[in-house]
């Protein structure tokens, strides 16, 4: 009778641990391999967000299999193989297939796409899909595209960002061409000064994702634990310089874009990190980009926590280990 009543109430825990660990494996499939492709070409919410999702969806993962793996060890033959094709398939490959955009995914299936379709469709997808030949695409589409692309003179064209660079691990995108006139050859020394800064900070976003992957993977495990709670912390102060340098380029270029030489001048001169403030002004009230502005503001955010938290955990492990001796002396 016991027997009998472990299997009916094991069953259905199990059959439920399954469903939640599939859901949350389509989840890691589809964020890491998007984390993969598309690493140079997300801004930092984008990539952020992904992240948060990976480890949610790892969270979703890990824990019914450590379940099943208490409460009915054999059920693992059918929950592994489950938990590796919906990773595999039903997340990563779709998600490639798709180009990491459900809707995109559907338009390529049925090969035409109407403005509806392509107003729930990310900017990147909406891009690749106005530019694809081989998608049809009706009247109200055809007005969807035009406004989507219809940018000023050197504007930067939503969702045309592709990887450019060695092994493609950077990120491009493509602008509106400039018709130079003598009014504005004065500005370019200045745009070219924007280039470099904005190529440096593309060349280091790549690594900031990969510190940002290592800080929320390994790093904060790590310094959960009174044990290793100094390399933790250690760790966390070294990537926050990679998160500070990308964070300065950027906030560099747009100062320099928005208030010039003066601008430029005058946040260096604050310690060296008054261009990022005076980048986030810029981008809220200069040029009127919120987006770019509130992505300045996260990076920042990201560098502090990383900095102060890690000091703070370095702080305290020595402080551990000092109480440590004395106890034992």
């Amino acid at each position: 009778m016991r027997f009998v009543w472990k299997i009916v109430w094991k069953t259905p825990v199990v059959a439920v641990a399954i469903i939640v660990g599939a859901l949350g494996a389509i989840q890691v499939g589809w964020g890491g391999a998007e984390l993969i492709v598309n690493a140079p070409l997300m801004g930092p919410i984008e990539g952020f967000v992904t992240i948060f999702l990976f480890a949610v969806g790892a969270a979703m993962t890990i824990g019914p299999a450590f379940l099943v793996l208490k409460i009915a060890k054999p059920a693992l033959f059918l929950m592994v193989p489950i938990l590796l094709l919906s990773a595999v398939v039903l997340g990563a490959w779709n998600g490639v297939a798709s180009e990491f955009d459900t809707t995109r995914g559907a338009v390529i299936t049925h090969q035409w796409a109407n403005g509806y379709a392509l107003e729930h469709m990310g900017a990147r997808g909406r891009f690749r899909t106005c530019e694809d030949a081989q998608i049809q695409l009706t009247d109200d589409a055809k007005a969807v595209c035009a406004r989507a692309l219809n940018v000023g003179p050197g504007e930067r064209i939503p969702g045309s960002e592709y990887k450019c660079g060695f092994l493609g691990m950077f990120g491009c995108f493509n602008t509106a061409p400039i018709i130079v006139t003598k009014d504005n050859e004065k500005l370019t020394i200045r745009e070219w000064i924007v280039e470099k800064a904005v190529s440096v900070y593309t060349f280091l976003l790549p690594f900031s994702w990969i510190a940002l992957a290592v800080t929320v993977l390994i790093l904060l495990p790590l310094a959960a634990w009174p044990d290793t709670r100094a390399a933790g912390g250690a760790g966390l102060v070294f990537v926050s310089y990679i998160f500070g340098a990308t964070t300065w380029f950027l906030g560099a270029a747009i100062t320099f874009g928005s208030f010039g030489w003066i601008g430029l001048i005058s946040g260096v001169f604050v310690f060296g990190i008054g261009v990022v403030p005076l980048g986030i002004i810029g981008a809220f009230f200069a040029l009127s980009m919120n987006e770019l502005g509130v992505y300045l503001c996260v990076m920042l955010v990201i560098t502090l926590a990383a900095r102060f938290a890690g000091a703070a955990w370095v702080a305290a492990a020595e402080r551990s280990c000092r109480e440590d001796r004395r106890a034992v002396a």
